[in-house]
């Protein structure tokens, strides 16, 4: 049988030849386009749009970044954050970091001192663990992100910039289900 294939191929070889050859300028130009399309619009990975950000961190953002201004994009979305938690608690006396600290404690309410809660049964693991976390996450926001924005000349990249607005956003997304508790409101009937 080799004979035979052979004798095909040299009858017919030339248009066999011809067919992988247009089939692999067209493979060819698919690996192209692919390489070109994630070059210009990312590979396969999630993208995250600002847009999709909490609105109150991004529409204080938006200006700034849009701009250039990245560091100045993320300290006034961590101002309209702060401002946002002293009027839902009616707390101008306190901001930033100490003001994270009180609102999300774990401990009651005070006279002037309302908290904010996490929905749920406060006598739940689940709930406890998220009104702790809150707060941590809430204190490291200010210390990590507030704090050096405020207090640092260098510029954030696009990037480390856009990762931080993201982690803002996340703490008003939590901050908007919570609950304001005080001394004389019950606790809250989830």
């Amino acid at each position: 049988m080799p004979e035979i294939d052979s004798l095909y191929y040299q009858e017919h070889g030339s248009l066999h030849l011809e067919e992988g050859r247009t089939v692999a300028v067209t493979v060819r130009g698919i690996i192209r386009s692919k390489e070109l399309t994630e070059h210009y619009l990312g590979g396969t990975a999630p993208r995250l749009s600002a847009d999709l950000l909490h609105p109150l961190v991004w529409d204080a953002a938006r200006t700034f970044w849009g701009d250039g201004y990245r560091r100045a994009a993320v300290q006034q979305a961590c101002i309209a954050l702060n401002a946002w938690i002293q009027e839902r608690l009616g707390r101008t006396d306190v901001s930033d970091g100490g003001l994270m600290a009180q609102a999300f404690s774990t401990s009651d309410p005070e006279d002037g001192k309302p908290r904010l809660r996490w929905p749920g049964d406060q006598t739940d693991r689940t709930v406890r663990s998220m009104q702790s976390g809150i707060l941590q996450y809430a204190q490291g926001c200010f210390s990590a992100i507030r704090n050096p924005s405020a207090h640092s000349s260098s510029e954030l990249d696009e990037s480390t910039a856009l990762i931080q607005l993201a982690a803002l956003s996340q703490l008003a997304a939590w901050t908007e289900q919570c609950s304001v508790v005080t001394t004389t409101s019950p606790e809250p009937p989830f």
